[in-house]
């Protein structure tokens, strides 16, 4: 048995070539494509975006544990390695988008509604 897909996590990642480092951010959606949460731009490399955009979905839906069912019905999306206004204008909340910040130990997510 296959597990229906809900939620659509679109990724876009920028590498600092001087440096040397990852960059991600990210845009939530559900199936209704509507805006779910927004991952600002932010360090991350590897599987790291992945598990932060998982964590956003558990946080819009208020679970507080982790869940490879959370995987299992989300579709990640990622865009590898573009320019980076591209990146850090994909992790800013579009206007129509009211959500708030919540932090965690390991990232900051903008969680909300679509207005």
């Amino acid at each position: 048995m296959t597990t229906k897909i809900e939620y659509v996590a679109e990724i876009k990642t920028w590498f600092d070539r001087v440096n040397g480092n990852s960059y991600f951010s990210a845009r939530i959606y559900d199936l209704n494509n509507d805006l779910v949460a927004v991952v600002p731009f932010q360090y991350g490399y590897g599987t790291h975006p992945d598990f932060v955009a998982i964590n956003a979905i558990q946080n819009y839906e208020g679970i507080h544990e982790v869940s490879n069912s959370t995987f299992q019905r989300t579709k990640i999306i990622t865009h590898d390695y573009g320019l980076k206004r591209d990146c850090m204008r994909w992790g800013e909340a579009p206007e129509y988008f009211t959500g708030e910040v919540r932090i965690s130990a390991s990232s900051t997510v903008i969680v909300g509604a679509v207005q």
